[in-house]
């Protein structure tokens, strides 16, 4: 039987104040760069975007319940992961860090050799600290990049917002059904699923 820590008193983490960063990067100095300071960010037309990072213990259990469920599918059979966080590239070489992606074996492996994917499908576990212009922003970049399906998922409203373009969008709550088709044709969940 594994032995679990003591549960702490919930209190959100405190942050280091945010680096100094430049606000031009060079794409190759970004992929070197390792900043501790608690912050993620993104690599955008040259410039450096900054946002929350480290997700809440919610949105850590929310890819979790993402996790367990990919496990089940075809795709991960085939040796597909579903991460979090992971660098990935879009659309002029932008560098952005989905809160979850899924990724091909093969894209594992060209990756390890430096070479440059898009995964199928994206979820952003939208806080309240998300600016909705960048939001909007991210979701068509990551279409006119080639990803497939982007789900928004909103722990605060209990929803999921399945998105098939930057303009097509179906809203789930409660025992509604979210599909990833066509990326992941059987990975579905009901929306209490995605918050269980």
């Amino acid at each position: 039987m594994v032995q679990e820590a003591p549960m702490p008193t919930a209190q959100r983490p405190t942050r280091r104040p945010a680096a100094r960063i430049p606000r031009n990067m060079t794409l190759e100095r970004f992929r070197r760069w390792k900043p501790e300071d608690g912050w993620k960010y993104e690599w955008v037309n040259g410039q450096i975007e900054k946002s929350e990072r480290s997700m809440t213990h919610e949105q850590t259990y929310i890819a979790r319940n993402l996790m367990r469920r990919f496990a089940q599918t075809q795709a991960y059979r085939e040796g597909a992961e579903m991460m979090t966080e992971i660098d990935t590239t879009m659309l002029h070489g932008n560098v952005r860090r989905p809160d979850v992606a899924v990724l091909t074996s093969r894209q594992l492996q060209g990756g390890k050799m430096g070479f440059p994917f898009t995964p199928a499908f994206a979820v952003e576990i939208i806080s309240e600290t998300d600016n909705i212009n960048k939001v909007r922003q991210k979701l068509r970049e990551y279409f006119q990049s080639g990803v497939q399906v982007v789900w928004h998922i909103f722990p605060d409203l209990k929803t999921v917002d399945v998105y098939s373009s930057p303009f097509s969008v179906q809203i789930c709550e409660g025992a509604q059904v979210c599909s990833a088709a066509p990326a992941i044709p059987d990975f579905q969940m009901t929306v209490d699923e995605v918050f269980a």
